[in-house]
């Protein structure tokens, strides 16, 4: 395979089968565990971000993203496997869910009605934010008096990064909706009239040294402010 891509076989247990999605930080592997003989799904970091000028910030987020993910126990989650670094990439292994091919449904269906159909920009990359998270540092810094001494600027979001679309998909997974079809595009194919950067992600650094303040992923964040709107609206 191309520098781009992991070789046939990963750490001499994984055959990869076909690549089978793109998103924004990594591409998406079929894979055969040869070890334990199922199907499993590698998300495999981009040759550009593990070995550009950013790459200890992003191969930090990917690994804090598998060790989150590994830790959620949710129907509407895919279960984590493994997680190793091949060829200077960093990958994840994870469960492969079965599904239908939206590229067959579409020559056989035809294109989808508006309603079945969400498309949302990939190469946007940023970090979601639970709204909580942030009232509650806010909140415990003013409650215990540490900004005292400390005034200025900082920056504080959710740990981790994602594009639009992965967000898309993570919620539309942790609602259990599978009615809209969520459908990755370029921003070139979103036009609009505020021009929007491909890269946002606020580096916390200053905020983390100064208040020694646990933040949490976004994934968690997501899974929980989820499970507050279904108790609020059953």
């Amino acid at each position: 395979m191309s520098e781009n891509e992991p070789a046939q076989m990963i750490e001499g247990r994984y055959r990869i089968v076909r690549n089978i999605a793109e998103g924004g930080m990594a591409t998406v592997y079929e894979a055969i565990d040869e070890r334990l003989g199922r199907t499993v799904a590698i998300k495999v970091m981009h040759t550009q971000l593990a070995k550009g000028p950013h790459r200890e910030q992003f191969v930090e987020r990917f690994r804090r993203e598998a060790n989150s993910a590994a830790s959620i126990a949710n129907p509407h989650i895919v279960q984590v496997y493994d997680t190793g670094e091949f060829n200077g990439l960093d990958f994840l292994v994870m469960e492969y869910v079965h599904g239908v091919n939206l590229r067959h449904e579409m020559n056989a269906q035809g294109t989808f009605s508006v309603r079945e159909t969400l498309r949302v920009v990939f190469d946007q990359v940023g970090t979601p934010t639970y709204a909580g998270d942030l009232a509650l540092a806010i909140f415990s810094l003013i409650e215990a008096g540490r900004y005292a001494g400390n005034e200025g600027v900082y920056h504080f979001t959710d740990e981790g990064v994602c594009s639009w679309y992965d967000f898309a998909v993570e919620i539309a997974a942790a609602a259990g909706h599978d009615i809209c079809r969520i459908i990755p595009c370029h921003t070139s194919e979103y036009p609009t009239k505020a021009t929007r950067p491909a890269y946002s992600v606020l580096d916390k650094t200053r905020f983390k040294e100064t208040f020694q303040m646990d933040i949490p992923h976004w994934r968690e964040a997501l899974i929980y402010c989820m499970k507050r709107l279904t108790e609020n609206n059953p």
